[in-house]
């Protein structure tokens, strides 16, 4: 279980286009963004929020979200470390979430 006040979610399977920009714009909509890291060479990146719910809701939302035909694994985040394999599986969003993929021309 993640500390109560954790705000920072850890993004996995994150194609190596997405940059700082892109990622934080993802995440927007579900509140006040207040840090973004995407480490280079990484397949991975980390987004803090202002507040608890909103990263819930961002969970919540993105989970299995398609981004440049790869698929997000959300998370608590952590301490920064290893972040894994990169996601792979075919374009489209995820059934039922009404979200679309993004991938922009």
């Amino acid at each position: 279980m993640t500390h109560p006040e954790n705000t920072t979610v850890f993004v996995g399977g994150l194609p190596g286009s997405v940059g700082r920009e892109e990622l934080e714009s993802v995440f927007r909509p579900f509140g006040e963004v207040t840090y973004v890291n995407v480490p280079p060479g990484k397949a991975c990146g980390f987004i803090s929020f202002d507040n608890r719910s909103s990263a819930e809701w961002a969970i919540e939302q993105l989970q299995g979200f398609w981004l440049h035909g790869a698929q997000l694994r959300l998370s608590w985040g952590r301490a920064q470390g290893q972040c894994g394999l990169r996601g792979r599986g075919v374009s489209g969003a995820r059934p039922g979430s009404g979200l679309q993929e993004m991938n922009p021309s």
